[in-house]
């Protein structure tokens, strides 16, 4: 059942019944090792077809060892799985080695194996794989010459692998600018797939999207964008129906894997818009898909595990967090330290991956369910926009080429991505009635670099800013004329900067006085938007750390130290005196009580405020090397005794006083509504393209709070004093936490119009 579900492309039925079927052979005495090494095989062929390529490996590898010992190195079984490991070799970029592998492969079967079996053509297939991506086309153009001649010479012309072989020899002509003669393999492979898998099968996706690459190398649009659109359609179906049934690990792999075809579909989009305006949409369709997907699946799986109240489950997630707090801790040790701990690094990690493995399947269809239920599409936002209102939907991308190879020129140039970063902005508002409006802005590289570098230097040094505004903005201003609400769904370099502080270098005004700027993750926010309001009336407040416990004088900062921060202390007493006002009931941790312990210690507060130093550095943290998600430990907050980190005074890694964005994600904030990072630099982290910042905002949103109030960059501690004290009052006049804000902001303008002051912060969330 696994391997005709495997076949036809429903890889996570084919998964369930493999690992089903493992852990009924795992459980037999003997244990039946010929059929062990059988579904070991199958498992990570499954893994590899949806580009898993580490867990595939490692399936492939168990089987292997098992094979060997039971057939022996040069029997057919163990040739098999060698060559298959060294096909995942070649997808990591392992390239040599996976070449010398086929060729030892190829040599070897010549002695045991008839040049009419399949497993030796696709041996060939594979081998002229590794040359091309090698650059030594002329020597895969031979080798599938010799493939293709064997399938006919053995009427085998009608299989998968037949199509395989056709697919290869139309990639390396497209890549030697044979495009004429590439499109009638392609056809002829795409014609084959469709007529054993069905119309319908994922497994056409990547020769629709190499078709319709070719097509339009050829000029001939009428039959690429056809194709473009086919195969992004599967990518979507893929990722609505495997997506939810993959951990953690394995959905950021095969987001990245997915990631490209939808990258490359922008760049024809684009280019194609002037005359099938109907792409745009599309492509903003495209967005609603896959931004912030990461982000929203393993939210939703969150929601659903608590609603559920379902034992079990709620008792492997919490066993995954400890597990996870435990890794944490081992990460940062010492291999001597590692020694005498009694666990290992490997086995927890394996640990873990199981965990997460076992609660996705149980909640697989659950979330599967949620994702397209949601279903919002461009016509949908477009039709509740108001007339005041504009979205700007900003995608990055890399600009996608098909470079012709020259047989003279050494540097033997291929298709694929350029070194060219363009960003494009999609803009609806009440009169783009047919389809958004396009803004491609091409300097994508300075934009990143030179043009934040100017910004950031404005900002930390407090210089008038007359051009980051004709960098950021200006180009959408003829389209937004007149619109006083802007929802900006980010991407890249836009994540890095408040559009608040950039100013009019004409009208003198700053975005903040004629625009009220939403941040948004996704833009199907829009539709989902809710005026949400405290269900309770619960505030922890945090702040004013004793950075160095043993010390009761306020401490300067020096020699890589933290300095105390005493206008924290003085916020968190006046916010506690307006939540106390309105009949709030308040916790508070100041000085040597603002620890980290404490602060894992809070259970869902409505309102998690923190007033302290942030960090985002890859020197604060001494990692071990393999660490996974590692930067997830350089962004963090610095709470009581964080200075003795900093001296390597401490062993207790699990109340150091940092208190790192991976730890983060572990608090329970499920039902907190607000988290206010009063503290320096608490937006900034690891950019991911289309999935946006890594770092402490992610982790709290992850953790379960639906708002949070950030800064991008450091300010003044009695600055920030007075901003979040007129924030708190604006809030409970009854503002939501932007307008609270933004009114906030407008205040200090007045005393402080240099936006260094007062335009650090800005609130992003679910509401």
């Amino acid at each position: 059942a696994a391997v005709v579900d495997s076949e036809t492309g429903l890889f996570n039925s084919a998964e369930k019944y493999l690992l089903h079927a493992f852990r009924l052979l795992k459980s037999q005495s003997p244990v039946n090792n010929e059929r062990l090494t059988e579904v070991l095989n199958n498992l990570a062929n499954v893994y590899e077809k949806i580009g898993i390529t580490e867990k595939a490996l490692q399936y492939f590898q168990d089987a292997l060892a098992l094979c060997s010992q039971m057939h022996g190195p040069k029997s057919i079984y163990t040739l098999t799985l060698q060559s298959n490991i060294a096909g995942i070799h070649l997808k990591q970029g392992s390239v040599e080695t996976a070449l010398k592998t086929f060729v030892e492969i190829e040599k070897t079967l010549k002695g045991v194996s008839p040049d009419s079996s399949t497993f030796y053509i696709t041996v060939l297939n594979n081998l002229a794989t590794a040359y091309r991506s090698n650059n030594q086309l002329s020597e895969a153009r031979q080798t599938l010459t010799r493939a293709h001649g064997l399938l006919h010479k053995y009427n085998l012309t009608t299989n998968d692998l037949a199509a395989g072989v056709m697919n290869n020899i139309a990639v390396v002509l497209t890549a030697t600018g044979n495009a004429e003669e590439a499109i009638i393999y392609y056809e002829k492979a795409y014609s084959l797939r469709k007529d054993i898998y069905g119309e319908q099968s994922v497994l056409l996706m990547d020769l629709a999207s190499n078709m319709a690459v070719v097509y339009w190398e050829l000029q001939k649009p009428e039959r690429s964008i056809p194709l473009f659109q086919k195969s992004i359609a599967l990518a979507v179906r893929q990722i609505k129906y495997i997506f939810p049934n993959l951990s953690e690990d394995e959905q950021v792999q095969f987001y990245k894997k997915l990631k490209e075809d939808f990258e490359r579909f922008n760049t024809i989009a684009f280019e194609a818009s002037t005359k099938r305006p109907e792409l745009l949409t599309q492509v903003f369709n495209n967005q609603i898909a896959i931004k912030s997907l990461l982000f929203f699946t393993q939210r939703h799986r969150k929601d659903l595990i608590t609603e559920k109240r379902d034992t079990i489950l709620t008792k492997q997630y919490e066993l995954l967090k400890t597990k996870r707090e435990q890794l944490g801790y081992l990460y940062q040790r010492s291999l001597n330290d590692l020694a005498h701990a009694g666990t290992s690094v490997a086995d927890l990690e394996k640990s873990i991956d199981v965990l997460e493995k076992a609660i996705s399947m149980n909640t697989s269809e659950t979330v599967a369910e949620k994702m397209m239920e949601q279903g919002v599409q461009w016509n949908q936002i477009q039709a509740q926009m108001q007339e005041d209102e504009a979205i700007i939907e900003i995608i990055r991308f890399r600009k996608y080429d098909l470079k012709k190879y020259l047989e003279n020129n050494t540097s033997r140039v291929s298709f694929g991505f350029t070194d060219s970063v363009y960003y494009a902005a999609l803009i609806t508002t009440r009169e783009t009635q047919t389809n958004p409006s396009l803004v491609l802005m091409k300097e994508g590289q300075n934009m990143e670099t030179r043009f934040l570098s100017y910004y950031r230097n404005a900002m930390t040094y407090a210089v008038n800013d007359q051009n980051s505004y004709n960098f950021y903005w200006k180009p959408f201003e003829s389209l937004i004329n007149k619109k006083s609400t802007i929802y900006l769904s980010g991407d890249g370099v836009y994540h890095r900067l408040n559009l608040n502080t950039l100013q009019d270098p004409t009208s003198g005004s700053f975005l903040i006085e004629r625009y009220n700027v939403h941040y948004l993750l996704n833009p199907a926010q829009y539709v989902e938007k809710q005026n949400a309001t405290f269900a309770g009336t619960r505030a922890t407040l945090m702040g004013d750390p004793a950075f160095d416990m043993t010390d009761t004088k306020a401490q300067k900062a020096g020699d890589g130290t933290f300095g105390s921060l005493p206008g924290t202390n003085m916020e968190i007493v006046k916010i506690k005196e307006i939540l106390q006002s309105k009949l709030w009931s308040t916790e508070i941790f100041l000085k040597k009580q603002a620890t980290e312990e404490n602060l894992k210690n809070v259970h869902s507060p409505d309102i998690l405020h923190i007033a302290t130093h942030g960090f985002f550095s890859t020197e604060r943290i001494t990692l071990r090397g393999e660490a996974r998600k590692d930067f997830l430990f350089h962004a963090g907050l610095v709470l009581s005794g964080g200075n003795r980190n900093l001296k390597e005074e401490t062993q207790e890694i699990y109340d150091d006083g940092i208190l790192t964005a991976y730890e983060v994600m572990n608090l329970d904030l499920t039902r907190t509504h607000l988290v206010v990072l009063s503290a320096c630099e608490t937006g900034l982290g690891k950019l991911e393209n289309g999935e946006g910042v890594y770092g402490l905002q992610r982790s709290f949103l992850q953790a379960g709070a639906r708002n949070i109030l950030i800064s991008l960059w450091k300010v003044d501690d009695q600055i920030t004093q007075e901003l979040m004290v007129r924030f708190y009052q604006y809030l409970f006049q009854g503002k939501t936490e932007r307008e609270a804000l933004k009114l906030a902001q407008l205040d200090q303008i007045k005393k402080n119009p240099n936006p260094s002051a007062w335009g650090a912060f800005i609130v992003v969330g679910r509401d």
